[in-house]
């Protein structure tokens, strides 16, 4: 179906309507299409905005941590995530509508408002030239006219001459002439009107019958194309759409299997092993019963330690989560060192076989290479020796803390079980019985670890401490045994004074040596010392699971310090 046999003669409001639908191209299409993209664009930006808003500070805090983070965090960053891929497939859309699609349509608008301009110059030439032929046509009939009717009125003339007597003969024959003058002027008008006739009409034939339908034509051919390319644009505008949507369902798809991920007895193990300290919970409080002998001095070196609050400060460090850190932070240096080093030994090989077969090549090359890891991996031993030295303090804050959780618990202290064994068995208990009393006071604190909650390791290392003090106060209290069989009731309790304000002997303080810091610390435990590299200390004491009483030198101030962070001078 064309449009030039039936719109022939309505070209100019065809002209009109392919013009407009040509600038509608941009002024409709290209205008709709770019604030579309417009609008994607904002609302990714809004959904980014979004993402931002709502990131929770802790995720942002824990992200150079090494705490395992929850499922519940896990999965909401994820989501937030997804909610950023969404904002992603959104920006491109806008990219691809406004970048490609726009630009698309604007220059097919220019190309189309073309071809209607050239059509139209066309048709106006063509137009012209018709409009000539008739101005021809017109000016032959005129001429051919205006031929006969002087022709007819010269014959007329001599007619009337001729049969009128009175004119002479020449004037008639002049007339005569002038008459068939006219008449052949007459014929060769005739002839040339006819002849611009036949032109004009073949002319008009291939004007209204040829040209003008085919520039109509043309005009159609330029629409056709038009409504083609905005079916194609506006299939590509939603296929676009739906490729995105075919990512934000993945997306979605992401966001549920986050969610669906999120285990409520995950976290709360998290939770635990996050905050968990390892300390031993208290014990109940027993009964203590007044007895009527003077009071004892509590100056053995167990009692000082239990007497000096080595609990934590309230904002105390989690020592069982920065030993579990350390422990990992370990586990991956070593893996790093033995990759280094299964590194170093290939380069090595490398070299040593270039440099004994040179025509595989150059052995320099791997030198630098080699000299890079081995620098890694030195760099990496140094940092495993650190991790090292801070889980040996660690580990000796967290046996301090240990002992003072046994020897500290108002019912489980030495000091209470040495009092209430005085009180109930009074003068008269035999040595033997003082030697059973000592055993149930060990068999006491060690119930503390048994019956606790602690891993197996920790009891262990809890018994072993244990183990050790009540064996050194057997020791020590067994050397003086027959001094007890040989005194009467009264004179006991004066040997057990004597004993208790010498057992503090048995650790002797070596207050003339002194011994320097070799490593800062910070001082963070109750009854303890900060220290920084170069500090000089007296000693006071002697070394018990890694710490010693020290005096700073030259001030009064006393206090615990690691003893591994020092060397004697």
């Amino acid at each position: 179906m064309t449009w030039g046999p039936d719109l022939w003669d309505r070209y100019s409001p065809v002209v009109e309507y392919v013009t407009k639908g040509t600038n509608e191209l941009v002024d409709v299409y290209a205008k709709f299409i770019k604030e579309k993209a417009e609008l994607e664009k904002e609302y990714a930006k809004t959904l980014r905005k979004l993402v931002v808003k709502y990131e929770p500070k802790k995720i942002k805090i824990k992200k150079n941590n090494e705490d395992e983070e929850s499922t519940e965090y896990s999965s909401f960053r994820t989501f937030l995530a997804e909610t950023g891929y969404q904002a992603g497939q959104h920006e491109l859309l806008a990219e691809h509508l406004s970048k490609v699609l726009v630009k698309e349509i604007q220059n097919k608008s220019a190309e189309a408002q073309k071809k209607v301009k050239d059509n139209s110059k066309e048709a106006k030439r063509e137009k012209e030239r018709i409009e000539a032929s008739y101005f021809n046509l017109e000016k032959a009939k005129l001429k051919y006219q205006k031929s006969f009717h002087d022709w007819k009125e010269s014959d007329r003339d001599y007619q009337i001459a001729d049969q009128d007597g009175t004119i002479s003969r020449n004037e008639i024959l002049k007339m005569k002439h002038q008459t068939q003058a006219k008449q052949k002027l007459f014929e060769d008008s005739k002839a040339k009107y006819i002849e611009q006739l036949d032109k004009t009409n073949v002319e008009q034939r291939e004007y209204f019958d040829y040209r003008l339908p085919e520039m109509v034509n043309r005009l159609q051919d330029v629409d056709r194309e038009r409504i083609e390319f905005v079916r194609r644009v506006l299939e590509r505008s939603v296929a676009g759409e739906k490729e995105m949507a075919t990512m934000v369902n993945k997306c979605r798809e992401g966001v549920e299997e986050a969610v669906a991920s999120i285990s409520v007895e995950k976290d709360q193990q998290i939770l635990k092993e996050r905050y968990k300290t390892g300390d031993l919970p208290p014990t109940d409080i027993q009964f203590e019963e007044m007895s009527l002998g003077r009071e004892k001095k509590s100056r053995s070196l167990t009692r000082r330690m239990s007497r000096s609050n080595f609990s934590q400060k309230t904002d105390k460090q989690n020592l069982f989560q920065k030993k579990r850190k350390l422990l990992s932070n370990i586990e991956k240096y070593k893996s790093d060192i033995s990759k280094g080093t299964k590194e170093k030994q290939a380069l090595q090989l490398m070299i040593d076989t270039y440099t004994k077969t040179p025509e595989f090549g150059d052995a320099s090359k791997f030198q630098q290479e080699l000299d890079i890891v081995s620098q890694k991996v030195e760099k990496l031993s140094q940092e495993l020796s650190i991790l090292n030295r801070d889980l040996d303090l660690v580990e000796s804050k967290m046996n301090l803390n240990m002992r003072h959780s046994l020897l500290a618990t108002p019912s489980r202290s030495l000091l209470s079980m040495n009092t209430s064994s005085s009180s109930s068995t009074g003068s008269d208990k035999s040595d033997d019985q003082e030697g059973d009393n000592h055993e149930i006071h060990g068999d006491d604190i060690k119930v503390i670890a048994e019956e606790s909650l602690l891993s197996p390791l920790e009891k262990h290392e809890c018994l072993e401490i244990c183990s050790d003090t009540i064996d050194h106060s057997s020791v020590m209290k067994s050397d003086i045994s027959e001094e007890f069989n040989e005194v009467n009731s009264e004179d006991r309790n004066i040997v057990l004074d004597a004993w208790d304000d010498d057992f503090e002997d048995a650790y002797p303080e070596s207050s003339y040596q002194t011994i320097i810091a070799l490593y800062s610390y910070d001082g963070a435990e109750e009854g303890t010392l900060s220290m920084n590299v170069g500090d000089e200390f007296e000693v006071q004491g002697v070394d018990i699971d890694g710490w010693i009483k020290v005096k700073r030198r030259g001030f009064i101030e006393e206090g615990f310090i690691p003893f591994a962070f020092t060397k004697l001078l």
